[in-house]
């Protein structure tokens, strides 16, 4: 779970998921079989997506044959193709925004009287 947080997309996120339980079945190259007890909400929730996201993304690693499903069984056909995968879309992801002080599009402003919220 922990390069799954420094992740930037959902499909790389997922990726990474698959990769690490894949880590976690002992089996790190080749073809790993995967029992998954969890459903796409819990695994959604694992990664920071939804569930619409998570069945989107089965159903798109499962066209690139990155992965097979078969109940609650998942093969990663080939990790190391997952890896390069995950890794092409860290790579082709534009370099986060900076700071908003050092942005020359921020908007400078105080508030001179008290700001008040209102909770119902």
């Amino acid at each position: 779970m922990r390069t799954i947080g420094l992740s930037h997309s959902a499909a790389e996120k997922f990726a990474r998921f698959l990769l690490e339980q894949a880590s976690d079945s002992g089996k790190t190259e080749g073809e790993v079989c995967l029992t998954l007890t969890l459903t796409h909400e819990e695994i959604a929730q694992m990664i920071g997506s939804s569930r619409e996201t998570v069945t989107r993304l089965f159903s798109d690693f499962k066209k690139r044959q990155l992965v097979q499903v078969k109940g609650s069984m998942i093969v990663v056909q080939e990790t190391a193709a997952l890896r390069k995968f995950a890794e092409s879309l860290a790579d082709s992801l534009p370099e986060s925004r900076p700071p908003i002080e050092s942005r020359t599009d921020s908007v400078n402003f105080s508030l001179d009287w008290p700001l008040i919220l209102w909770y119902y």
